[in-house]
């Protein structure tokens, strides 16, 4: 009693291992699935029903590293290439080192009250010091967006994580 109704996702329905999921504020799922030597991506509805996305073959997203979705209902598509990929609607748009991000996988991504993005690109696992950028709110639905390099000369441990809180402020985890 008291628990909203839940959908379930049997995995002999997908054709491989899913590697990351994210929620859609109107209760609905996306879904990477790692299948031989690439990713799938799908969509599920509130009501179960699965639907694999179209992508296309100008994006060649390959492998997804992981999947987040802001408060305007985009899609954000971290690929293992180091590449951003923006889902709004039906159109995708790739962001890259040519635009200002530094080649690695994110990591993370919150957004904050105001509609400011924060990601965290690369893994001190991976050998790469893990960096912040963000998107202000005000170019975040421009085709090409801001993208905002943050530099903390006084952190020296590795970046891990980051959160915003309910009274908008931004945390950072770091350490070993």
């Amino acid at each position: 009693p008291g628990f909203p109704a839940t959908a379930a996702v049997s995995p002999t329905t997908l054709p491989g291992t899913i590697r990351s999921w994210a929620l859609v504020q109107s209760g609905d799922l996306w879904l990477s699935v790692d299948a031989q030597d690439t990713s799938h991506l799908y969509h599920v509805a509130k009501d179960g029903g699965l639907q694999e996305e179209h992508i296309p073959e100008s994006v060649q997203i390959g492998h997804i590293s992981a999947l987040f979705t802001d408060s305007i209902d985009n899609l954000w598509i971290s690929s293992a290439d180091g590449r951003l990929i923006r889902k709004s609607g039906r159109f995708f748009d790739v962001y890259g080192v040519e635009d200002g991000l530094p080649g690695f996988p994110v990591t993370a991504l919150e957004e904050d009250q105001l509609g400011n993005y924060y990601m965290l690109f690369g893994t001190a696992a991976s050998g790469v010091a893990p960096q912040m950028y963000g998107i202000p709110a005000t170019s975040r639905t421009l085709l090409k967006p801001e993208f905002v390099h943050f530099i903390f000369p006084d952190i020296q441990a590795p970046l891990l994580s980051i959160a915003v809180d309910v009274q908008n402020g931004t945390w950072i985890a770091a350490g070993q």
